[in-house]
């Protein structure tokens, strides 16, 4: 069976591309909740100060 015939029959089958692809956009959206967090905590922790 080749790598097309597997990509075809199995709905579970991902390739290397895809594979860095789906990561890399998954470390992207981790990345931009952390800022996010991190903005909201600071602009918390300064009503407090106040």
């Amino acid at each position: 069976m080749t790598h097309v015939e597997l990509a075809q029959r199995s709905p579970f089958y991902m390739d290397i591309e895809s594979a860095v692809a789906i990561g890399g956009a998954l470390l992207m959206v981790m990345a931009v909740a952390f800022v996010l967090r991190q903005i909201t905590n600071y602009l918390r922790s300064k009503d407090e100060d106040e």
